[in-house]
């Protein structure tokens, strides 16, 4: 496979091949899954580190390789719900929700044969408080919330938290989960230095920062080694057209697709896979202006035709949306409201004394997805009297938004979090990242107050965080606007049990398959 690859490289160099769909002996697949092949994944993004720690949220595009190599204590399934891990149960100890207990299994040893035990853990929890404030976002918001741990029993530690938090599973799913063995974190000399060795169903061969990942089957893993392939490489290549040429070409035997490509690969005789998650387009108002009135709101979320944009900008792959939560997911909410009636905006407009219209200022980041969203959603609200004045930034500076300094709204990609209580705090709690205005009111505050007081797991969590979701989008507290995916393109049936996981932004690739013919 390298050898081949290595050819197909230099061809492309040379300007002789984007191979139509039959580079890879027509890439279809010729039995069951290959337990000697390799998949070699393109995907979009950079991934500069192999250290949790570092990982920018629990749903970047690194899970791709860090989930593979780095086994977590707790796992979830394809519906977001919790399932044992490392850990084979969890629970809180004590009525406050600041006392966590974690029962380990047994039999679980490192990549480079240390065994999975107390010791482990506490040494990985106790390195996650120390550099806490140097690491990622969501790896530091579990790591700060941790006063201290002990081995309580052969099998069990003991976590006390510095103040209740009856989310703090969640954290342990994500990259704070993630175990490293003892003797790389010992050896570390600081955020980023670790030699990557986890108890994953992968363990590292290679690894180019921002670049590509080369890994091998873990003949050891605690899960078995069921059909997986003997090798996973994982390539970050941003440009989309490369990636499709990739496949195409047999460079690689799966990609991750932009939607506006599904057309040229299916010419290519290529297989679509569309993964839905918990991404969405959205739109974060400022409530300190015009859209502090819930008519306003209302006015602009019923101007807005959500069908129309996911069938003209998503191709047909976005879902029309008023909430941050897919179907089939656990905290969807099925009585969440999404109108689109532009006669209705008008007059809602014209009732809260802009009968000739509003003017709003809105924040574009300067990228061409968002340019492409930020107009169809511009014609929307013109055609009822809603004028938006655009300010173009640069990406890296959309904190100017957030820190309530420029405009009354400004469109998002939301890539989820793994508790969706966190999706909720962040996007319209109070002190959350994109409420640069507060929130729409106590009564919601407190409906997101019930849910944080609930331990994660119990059912009358479901229930609360279910009513603060419903209470979110009936009041319009952000603008959802349609889902977005994970669009795959491989040769027919080559790629196997490439199931979506409505929990993660990036799909775990630790259990995927390759079938015969196809590396």
């Amino acid at each position: 496979m390298h050898l081949k690859r290595k050819l197909l490289a230099s061809l492309v160099a040379a300007g002789l091949a984007t191979f139509a769909a039959g580079a890879l002996a027509q890439g279809e697949a010729t039995g069951g899954p290959d337990r000697n092949g390799t998949i070699v994944l393109f995907t979009a993004g950079p991934n500069e580190t192999l250290d949790p720690a570092m990982g920018s949220n629990d749903n970047s595009q690194a899970q791709d390789s860090l989930m593979a190599v780095y086994d977590r204590l707790i796992h979830f399934d394809s519906t977001g719900r919790m399932t044992p891990g490392l850990a084979t149960s969890w629970k809180f100890i004590d009525k406050d929700l600041s006392v966590f207990e974690l029962t380990l299994r047994d039999g679980v040893t490192f990549h480079d044969g240390t065994k999975f035990d107390v010791t482990a853990v506490v040494a990985n929890f106790n390195r996650s408080k120390k550099i806490a404030d140097v690491a990622g976002r969501t790896f530091a918001a579990t790591a700060n919330a941790i006063k201290s741990v002990e081995a309580t029993k052969p099998n069990m530690v003991t976590i006390t938290l510095n103040k209740p938090d009856g989310a703090f599973a969640f954290g342990l799913v994500g990259l704070a989960g993630m175990m490293i063995s003892p003797a790389s974190l010992a050896a570390s000399t600081g955020v980023g230095t670790i030699k990557p060795i986890g108890a994953g169903s992968f363990r590292v061969e290679s690894f180019t920062a921002s670049d590509v990942t080369t890994l091998a089957r873990y003949e050891h893993y605690w899960g078995g080694t069921g059909d997986r392939p003997a090798h996973l490489e994982v390539h970050y290549v941003p440009q989309a057209q490369t990636r499709l040429n990739a496949v195409r070409s047999g460079q690689a035997n799966v990609v991750l697709l932009e939607p506006y490509q599904i057309k040229d690969a299916q010419a290519s005789g290529l297989q679509i896979q569309l993964n839905r998650g918990l991404a969405t387009w959205t739109m974060y108002p400022n409530l300190a202006g015009p859209l502090k009135d819930l008519r306003v709101r209302q006015a602009l979320s019923m101007a807005i035709d959500r069908e129309g944009i996911a069938k003209g900008l998503t191709f047909g792959t976005g879902v029309p949306t008023c909430q941050p939560f897919p179907p089939g997911y656990w905290a969807f909410v099925a009585e969440a409201p999404c109108v689109y009636d532009p006669t209705g905006a008008r007059k809602l407009l014209a009732e809260t004394g802009y009968p000739n219209g509003l003017k709003l200022d809105f924040v574009l980041l300067n990228t061409p997805e968002y340019t492409a969203m930020t107009e169809a959603v511009q014609a929307n609200l013109q055609a009822v009297g809603i004028t938006m004045n655009i300010t173009t930034i640069d990406v890296a500076q959309f904190g100017r938004f957030v820190s309530g300094k420029l405009g009354d709204f400004m469109m998002g990609r939301w890539g989820s979090r793994v508790d969706p209580l966190t999706t909720l705090q962040v996007l319209t709690g109070p002190g959350g990242t994109y409420t640069p205005g507060g929130t729409i009111g106590p009564e919601y505050e407190a409906l997101l107050k019930n849910v944080a007081d609930i331990e994660a797991g119990d059912p009358r969590r479901e229930a609360a965080l279910r009513a603060a979701a419903r209470y979110s989008a009936e009041h319009f507290a952000n603008f959802n606007i349609v889902t977005r995916v994970n669009l795959y393109a491989y040769h027919k049936g080559c790629i196997l049990n490439l199931v979506p996981y409505l929990a993660a932004g990036s799909d775990e690739w630790r259990n995927v398959t390759i079938a015969k013919g196809c590396s």
